[in-house]
C-alpha cells in the first residue's frame, strides 16, 4: 500500500552545513530530513529538474483480519524526471505483484492445510527419532521407579503408527488398510528396527491422505468412532487426536532415547 509521497525540486547547488559537535545522522534527523549521508557534504543537482523522493508503506492493521498486516518498504531516490517515472512505475508493479501473491497465498489457507502442516511437524520429529535410536535399543524400556510394565521403544513406535492408521481411517470413512495390522502396537510379526520405521512412515503417509479430505464443511461432521462402540466423533477431533496422541508418545520416547545417550535429532543444535 502506498502510504506517503514527498517530492521537492532543487534547481541550484546547495551546501549542507553541519553544526559543530553533531553527527550526520543527528543532522539528518533535525532540520533537513533529506540531507544526504556520505563522505561529501555538498549536494550538486544533476542537469534539469530533479526530484528527491520518499516512497514508503507502513504496517497497518487489517480491520477485517486483526492478524493480517501489510508490508513495509521505504526508498529514497534522487532522479531526473524520466528516471523518476520509470522507478515509480517499477515500484508500483512490484507492490502489485507482491501483494497479489500474498493475497493469493492467504486465500489458499484451509482446514486441510492447517491440519496437514501440524501432522508434518510431528512426522519430522517422530521419524527422525525412530531412525536415530540404535537397533539394539529398540527393545529398551525403563525399569526403575514407576516404569514397570511400560511399552518398549519399538512398541511405542508401533503404537503411534497403529493409532494413526485407526483415526485416519475414521476421517476418510473406510476400513483401515491391511498394512495397519490388528494389534495396538503394530503387527506382531515385526522383528527389526526397519520393520517399525517403515511402518511408522506408512502410517504418517496414510494420515496425510486423511488430512487431505478435510474441508470447512466436513470438519465438524459426526462420524462413527473408529475405536468401536456406538459413539460418534467429529472428523476434526480425529484429526487433532492424530497429532496430539503422537506428541504424547513422542515425549515418552524421548526419555527412552536420552536414557541411552541418544539426543533426539529435533533437539540437536
Amino acid at each position: 500500500m502506498l502510504r506517503s509521497f514527498h517530492s521537492s525540486t532543487h534547481q541550484e547547488e546547495q551546501k549542507v552545513e553541519r553544526p559543530a559537535g553533531t553527527s550526520r545522522l543527528h543532522q539528518r534527523q533535525s532540520a533537513r530530513p533529506f540531507a544526504p549521508l556520505g563522505s561529501s557534504e555538498r549536494l550538486i543537482q544533476p542537469p534539469g529538474i530533479a526530484r528527491r523522493v520518499l516512497i514508503s508503506t507502513e504496517y497497518k492493521e487489517n480491520a477485517r483480519n486483526p492478524v493480517a498486516w501489510s508490508p513495509s518498504v521505504s526508498v529514497y531516490v534522487t532522479l531526473d524526471n524520466g528516471l523518476f517515472m520509470k522507478l515509480l512505475v517499477s515500484i508500483l508493479l512490484l507492490f502489485t505483484s507482491s501483494l497479489g501473491a500474498y493475497a493469493a497465498d492467504a486465500s489458499k489457507a484451509s482446514i486441510s492445510k492447517m491440519e496437514d502442516r501440524a501432522l508434518s511437524g510431528m512426522e519430522r520429529e517422530w521419524v527422525s527419532l525412530a531412525e536415530a535410536m540404535p537397533a539394539d535399543k529398540y527393545n529398551f524400556a525403563p525399569s526403575k521407579g514407576s516404569f514397570e510394565g511400560v511399552r518398549t521403544f519399538e512398541q511405542q513406535v508401533g503404537h503411534v503408527g497403529a493409532v494413526l492408521y485407526i483415526v485416519s481411517s475414521g476421517i476418510i470413512g473406510e476400513k483401515a488398510p491391511s498394512a495397519a495390522g490388528s494389534g495396538e502396537n503394530g503387527p506382531s510379526s515385526f522383528k527389526t528396527k526397519d520393520d517399525f520405521v517403515n511402518y511408522l512412515k506408512g502410517a504418517f503417509a496414510y494420515a496425510h491422505k486423511a488430512m487431505g479430505t478435510l474441508t470447512d464443511q466436513n470438519f465438524t461432521e459426526m462420524v462413527p468412532s473408529p475405536f468401536g462402540g456406538n459413539n460418534k466423533m467429529p472428523k476434526g477431533s480425529l484429526a487433532e487426536l492424530a497429532v496430539a496422541h503422537s506428541f504424547d508418545h513422542y515425549g515418552q520416547s524421548v526419555v527412552y532415547a536420552r536414557m541411552n545417550d541418544v539426543i533426539p535429532p529435533a533437539s540437536r543444535k
